[in-house]
């Protein structure tokens, strides 16, 4: 009888181990060659429990106006095609690229009228630069058949 009791707990043993080896390693696999693309599931910063339990340090960067104000000039758009994006008091819609070096852009300004719609081309090339668009200055990072991704240049 004691015989059959230790030939029973060492398959038992075997199984979960190479169970959680078999997990733990799956989980690797998925966690390098498909990251998570939420943030959700992680905070942005430690919360209070969790910087206690584990005493994460709470560096803080010297505030500097230089930099916030550089940040809040510099503010990225991403207009998907036919979508309305709001801009400030205004509404952008991407329309697409025209020909091979223009793009173009229609404005909405919902105070005025809102079903009215102010149609903007721009050369790809000059819009590298900068230009000027709802009393703003941009600058275009890409223009693509589908989205267009521009900056906002000052305030």
């Amino acid at each position: 009888m004691d015989n059959i009791r230790q030939k029973k707990w060492l398959p038992i043993t075997v199984y979960v181990v190479g169970s959680v080896l078999f997990l733990g390693l799956l989980l690797l696999f998925v966690e390098t060659y498909f990251p998570s693309q939420s943030s959700e599931l992680v905070p942005a910063s430690p919360d209070r429990v969790s910087r206690w339990a584990f005493n994460i340090p709470t560096w803080r960067k010297p505030a500097s106006s230089d930099t916030t104000t550089a940040a809040a000039r510099r503010q990225k758009l991403l207009l998907p095609i036919h979508k309305k994006m709001p801009h400030g008091n205004a509404e952008l819609v991407y329309r697409g690229l025209t020909g091979e070096s223009e793009f173009q852009i229609d404005v909405i300004i919902p105070d005025l009228d809102p079903q009215v719609s102010y149609s903007y081309r721009f050369k790809i090339a000059d819009a590298r630069k900068s230009f000027r668009l709802v009393d703003h200055d941009f600058k275009i990072i890409s223009a693509r058949k589908h989205s267009l991704q521009m900056m906002q240049l000052g305030e």
